[in-house]
């Protein structure tokens, strides 16, 4: 199973979004993919197009402050040319002083091309989130404090 190659491509697309870089998430997607995103919540919306899902998810990721997507759970099935993969992720995402925690399901379909798999139709739910306030880094001040 060609599993390393599929999930990097999965990588690539969290890694594209927490580092809002344009490049990696073009390279996720197949110029006739389709994303459902935001699947049962008053944001659906379907998008058409592997560069206009790149493009859409760069505009809103460019909106954080900052965020970090870790897969929690990660299934690929691998045909001839062609994979599902099902990934649950938790995502963190800042906003000014505010975060969100959120619990998210991809549901991809990919297909080998041009040495690569390239997502052709996602399916993205929210399960779950959560508002937490959020501090700037100072580690080095709560080391003094617990230090004394």
């Amino acid at each position: 199973m060609d599993w390393v190659d599929i999930r990097r491509t999965i990588e690539a697309y969290m890694f594209g979004v927490d580092a809002k870089d344009l490049d990696a998430l073009l390279s996720c997607f197949a110029p006739e993919a389709e994303a459902l995103y935001h699947m049962g919540s008053v944001d659906e919306k379907t998008v058409t197009g592997g560069e206009a899902i790149a493009r859409g998810v760069f505009d809103s990721c460019s909106r954080f402050t900052a965020s970090n997507h870790c897969i929690s759970n990660f299934v690929a099935r691998e045909g001839v040319q062609e994979a599902t993969t099902n990934t649950f992720a938790v995502a963190y995402v800042v906003i000014g002083s505010q975060g969100l925690v959120r619990g998210l399901r991809y549901e991809d379909s990919l297909k080998w091309r041009d040495d690569c798999w390239l997502i052709t139709r996602r399916v993205h739910t929210p399960l779950w989130q959560t508002t937490i306030d959020v501090e700037a880094p100072h580690f080095f001040e709560q080391a003094k404090l617990g230090a004394s």
